[in-house]
């Protein structure tokens, strides 16, 4: 019997948790706070703004009238015409007062303009080019195409004065 020896204890397995637990929770949190920095760089890549469109110089307010009313054909039935051209004018001066005059009535309008006062209505034809059209697409008025045609030129000259007078 001498090859019988006590039974050996147990063994200690005192395993330092609490330094283990700090360690673990530590690398959990660097594990969280890369994943979210991967996220949102990835996000900010996903979202980069597009390239700025390159800048056009600004077409004046003058400029954009004349050249609609040179596009503005006299074969037109006369209301259509004239539909036309008022919402041209009224574009113009739109653009110049900064004010929404496309809803205004032709009384509206012209009493807006007599208010601004610059430049007079006296001096130029837009109170008998915004008649005529009333006539036109209301009482079916028609007109022959030479007034028209001189309607039209009116309305160049209404945007050529007003501009260089504004």
């Amino acid at each position: 019997m001498e090859d019988i020896h006590e039974i050996k204890p147990l063994l200690s397995l005192a395993i330092p948790w609490l330094p283990l637990l700090i360690v673990t929770l530590l690398l959990l949190c660097l594990l969280v706070l890369l994943g979210w920095w991967l996220w949102r760089r990835r996000r900010r890549k996903q979202q980069a703004p597009p390239p700025p469109a390159p800048v056009q110089p600004a077409v004046p307010p003058r400029e954009q009238a004349l050249k609609a009313l040179r596009a503005l054909q006299t074969d037109l039935p006369p209301d259509r015409f004239y539909l036309q051209l008022e919402a041209i004018l009224k574009q113009f001066l739109s653009q110049i007062h900064h004010l929404p005059v496309q809803g205004y009535t032709q009384a509206e309008l012209l009493d807006l303009l007599r208010r601004q006062g610059h430049p007079p209505l006296d001096e130029l034809p837009l109170p008998a080019l915004l008649q005529r059209g009333q006539l036109a697409k209301f009482a079916q008025g028609l007109l022959p195409p030479e007034q028209l045609q001189a309607d039209l030129q009116a309305a160049q000259d209404v945007v050529q004065r007003y501009t260089l007078r504004h």
